[in-house]
């Protein structure tokens, strides 16, 4: 069975059990300002803002729709980059009360729907005013809907490195690229990096660092137990000889330790089977999981070469790529239930994430990994410490407060784009 074959643009209202959403909190909108001035936000992650830009945001937004759209390949099986479109907009909604959908089909079929609302332009079907393509752009939606209509397009990659066109290539093949207003970027590194890139000062894009929120709504932690028994590894592959390193030490020094990897079943799985991926339970088995972790390792499964890569070009090309652009997302999911980490420090997610905390350890090697994870295992005091650190981190990248980031950069291109006269 396959899903959303059709086009269509999903408000979803279902709420998974163990997963109860938070309501915005202390959001006034009807609090006078006091005739000041409000500063302008600062986009440097965290960003900086407080809730007199959240209202001004809203206010803009007021009345406009904002269309998330996941028409890369694979989002008929709801792949993650499918979850992240509808959990955004189903938490714009939520939290903002921004009216945003999602369309997790083929290209040209949401641009079919597009199309018809724009025809009739009526009811709840109407042409929005701002369209979030995620993974890639969906081209035939750039061409009817140009910037010129006052139409905004962002462009959300997410772990893609976006390779735009060169210039020399002329404006023909540029040009769906040249109807984008905005960029978000997963990591620190590539926000500057993108910043800097000189198609994208040609086309004159407004980049965001915004990176993938982590899907611990309720904010459940573990507990900090007096002895650490089980040394967690939530990952769809391992480095061997980590992993080995890993193995000797708890045999001599710690044998009471277990160590215990999972690897996720891909999401496709659920889609062959005829279930929902996105049905109640889907992330609390996830979540569950990593809180039975007493500790977990991190360390960037996108340097294994797959087989066709082996001694090519390519293997420096994924560890660019790794160290670059590659989100925390698994480092911040730990983060947020409690679970402290034997962090790798060579990949800019990861030092995204702990950049705020001035004791959190980094390590450069497989050997300096397995010595943190010895040290750790060693002293319960820095290892509860850095657990009740772990959630605080987290919070920044909480759904709650990533789609007050979205609202904010939204609203600044709503401001800027405008339809010509």
């Amino acid at each position: 069975m396959r899903f959303r074959v059709s086009a269509q643009f999903l408000k979803e209202n279902d709420v998974e059990p163990a997963l109860a959403w938070q309501s915005t909190s202390g959001l006034n909108c009807t609090q006078p300002s006091g005739g000041a001035l409000i500063p302008e936000v600062d986009f440097k992650w965290p960003w900086r803002y407080d809730f007199r830009h959240i209202c001004a945001a809203l206010q803009d937004l007021k009345g406009r729709d904002v269309l998330f759209m996941s028409t890369f390949f694979g989002s008929d099986l709801q792949m993650s980059y499918a979850l992240r479109a509808r959990q955004v907009a189903r938490g714009l909604r939520r939290f903002l009360g921004v009216e945003a959908r999602a369309c997790v089909t083929s290209c040209r079929a949401c641009c079919d729907r597009l199309e018809l609302c724009d025809d009739r332009a009526r009811g709840r079907c109407r042409v929005p005013a701002a369209i979030v393509h995620i993974k890639g752009i969906c081209e035939c939606a750039t061409a009817i809907f140009p910037k010129s209509r006052g139409v905004v397009h962002m462009l959300d990659p997410v772990d893609r490195y976006l390779s735009p066109p060169p210039l020399h290539l002329g404006s023909r093949k540029s040009a769906p690229y040249r109807e984008v207003s905005a960029l978000l970027a997963e990591t620190s590194t590539a926000a500057l990096e993108y910043h800097s890139h000189p198609s994208v000062v040609e086309f004159g894009w407004q980049v965001f660092h915004l990176p993938h929120h982590h899907s611990n709504l309720a904010r459940r932690t573990a507990t900090c137990r007096k002895e650490a028994d089980v040394i967690g590894v939530h990952s769809s592959k391992l480095d061997p000889e980590l992993k080995q390193g890993v193995e000797k030490l708890l045999s001599e020094r710690f044998p009471h330790v277990k160590m215990h990897h999972v690897q996720p079943q891909p999401m496709e799985w659920r889609v062959r089977a005829g279930l929902s991926p996105f049905g109640p339970g889907f992330s609390e088995p996830i979540l569950s999981e990593l809180r039975e972790f007493d500790m977990t390792l991190m360390k960037p499964n996108c340097y294994d070469p797959r087989p066709e890569e082996q001694g090519s070009s390519l293997l420096d090309w994924r560890a660019w790529l790794c160290e670059r652009h590659h989100s925390g997302q698994r480092l911040v999911h730990a983060l947020s239930v409690g679970v402290p980490a034997v962090v790798w420090g060579g990949a800019t997610g990861h030092v995204d994430a702990l950049r705020p905390s001035s004791d959190w350890p980094l390590a450069w090697s497989n050997e300096e990994m397995v010595e943190q994870l010895a040290a750790l295992l060693s002293n319960r005091t820095l290892r509860c410490s850095l657990a009740a650190q772990a959630p605080i981190l987290a919070e920044p990248y909480h759904l709650e407060r990533n789609v007050e980031r979205y609202a904010l950069a939204l609203a600044e291109m709503v401001r800027r784009v405008r339809p010509s006269t």
